[in-house]
């Protein structure tokens, strides 16, 4: 049978016949791929170059704790209580701590719904359901104890003494003191948005938004600032800090010896809502120099003093809560979970911890 004058290099053998037909398949196939699916492949490539870029800008940001051991050998260390959410609707919330050097966490009393903590002599203080109670954090399985029953509005601790604040259905408003009986005295009467205590004296923001003064007893009432619709205040040994709403939330100082009033920041963007009522912190003060989170850029942290030519922005997270301890300030982000630690003297920031928290306090 004759090749029909074709040379022996021009005919092929099957297998080459179906190589070559398969190779023409795939190109035709890859030819065919709709324009769709090229934009969906690029598109996924997008997002997994942004999101790599947002996990390396996130950690650089916060300058996370293992990529620094060096810097943070002489970090001190502390103790957070917290109040977790849990990841059920019918599980009630609860109350944690944890060292910020240790992962081990412990619960002090699952499901006690307790709110605005603070912390003095191994015991932790709070509001559950309206009551004033106290948690031994120290014992085992420790359960709530009830000092003040119903109306308890807010409550502030310093050294030895209790401050309580009242207002409700059957109760006479105002600040009360309790004693070591847990009885109650009355101090101050009407209504008040915070309250603030030092060695000498007794701070409120009375119902008009002026911040006045008074002896440890209730006696030698003293107005500080009037007119000033005072927001949130803060205060050291010296001074009280406090946001001038009427001079566009403006930062004062005010000097507890001789009442001298200085404006102290340059922006007007401190929250001015009033500290430690709801459980919330907006701002503390170290070292003469005010931390606060700045409504105007996005809640970020910033610091102020009459020393400082312009506010300076400290952190770019959008801050919720803050706590201070000295040099070192605890806070939560929005939509992020956990609490943070920002050491002053060393600019870093660290995660304490993972969990889902709405409040927490600090303890050295």
């Amino acid at each position: 049978m004759h090749s029909m004058g074709l040379n022996q290099d021009e005919i092929l053998s099957r297998k080459e016949y179906l190589k070559k037909k398969k190779k023409e398949k795939r190109k035709n196939a890859l030819s065919k791929v709709s324009k769709r699916t090229w934009f969906m492949l690029i598109f996924i490539l997008i997002i997994s170059v942004y999101v790599i870029f947002q996990f390396y800008i996130y950690n650089t940001k916060h300058r996370l704790v293992q990529t620094l051991p060096d810097e943070i050998s002489s970090m001190k260390d502390y103790k957070i209580y917290y109040v977790s959410e849990t990841y059920t609707y019918d599980s009630p919330n609860q109350l944690k701590s944890m060292s910020t050097t240790s992962n081990e966490k412990t619960t002090i009393d699952e499901g006690v719904g307790i709110t605005r903590i603070s912390i003095k002599d191994n015991n932790l203080y709070g509001i559950k359901d309206g009551n004033l109670v106290k948690i031994n954090t120290k014992e085992k399985d420790s359960k709530a104890v009830v000092l003040v029953e119903k109306n308890v509005k807010g409550y502030t601790l310093y050294r030895d003494d209790i401050y309580v604040y009242l207002n409700g259905e059957g109760v006479e408003t105002g600040v009360y003191y309790l004693d070591e009986k847990n009885e109650l005295s009355k101090i101050i009467s009407g209504e008040i948005l915070q309250l603030l205590v030092d060695n000498n004296n007794i701070y409120i923001v009375n119902k008009d938004k002026n911040i006045v003064r008074y002896n440890k007893d209730g006696k030698g009432e003293t107005v500080l600032v009037k007119d000033a619709s005072s927001g949130g205040i803060v205060q050291d040994d010296k001074n009280i800090y406090f946001v001038n709403i009427k001079d566009g939330n403006k930062l004062y100082k005010i000097a507890k010896s001789n009442r001298q009033v200085t404006a102290i920041s340059k922006t007007g963007a401190v929250s001015n809502a009033y500290i430690g009522m709801d459980g919330y912190s907006y701002m503390g003060v170290y070292d003469n120099i005010v931390y606060y989170i700045n409504t105007k850029d996005g809640n970020k942290l910033y610091k102020s003093s009459a020393s400082l030519k312009e506010d300076q922005k400290v952190l770019e997270d959008n801050v919720q809560i803050l706590d201070m301890i000295n040099g070192t300030i605890f806070y939560k982000v929005k939509d992020d979970i956990g609490v943070y630690r920002y050491d002053i003297a060393n600019g870093i920031s660290s995660q304490v911890t993972s969990a889902r928290v709405i409040e927490f306090k600090a303890e050295e």
